[in-house]
């Protein structure tokens, strides 16, 4: 597996009130991630998950969009060293990031609400 490069980092902005209110997503990163692993991932399609948090009304959604021009997978230490850059950089807010070279950006979003049913259901 190659070198994961530089990992760039960009946040949410604050909420309307200029606070970040909503929370973390770490506990969520490795479930996330190796759970999407051995998905072969189109150009531009995404893999996604929700996740409720302990926290009464409050979610953890967790994106990985391929940025490439062929169908690849996920690497599991690439996919968590960008979401815990991202929680890490972004606490409370979430945001999206992407290593040097790689060909997913990965997002973490904590906000409010419930997890919504399966597309189909």
């Amino acid at each position: 597996m190659p070198a994961l490069g530089q990992i760039s980092t960009t946040c949410f902005a604050n909420n309307s009130a200029g606070n970040a209110t909503e929370g973390s997503c770490a506990n969520f990163i490795t479930t996330f991630c190796t759970s999407i692993a051995s998905q072969v991932i189109a150009p531009g399609d995404t893999a996604a998950r929700c996740f409720m948090t302990p926290t009464a009304n409050l979610k953890c959604d967790l994106t990985a969009i391929n940025l490439a021009t062929t169908s690849t997978s996920i690497s599991v230490a690439g996919c968590e060293a960008v979401l815990t850059s991202v929680n890490t950089q972004c606490p409370l807010l979430g945001g999206f990031g992407r290593a040097t070279g790689g060909d997913f950006r990965f997002y973490g979003d904590p906000n409010t609400g419930v997890c919504g049913p399966v597309c189909g259901n």
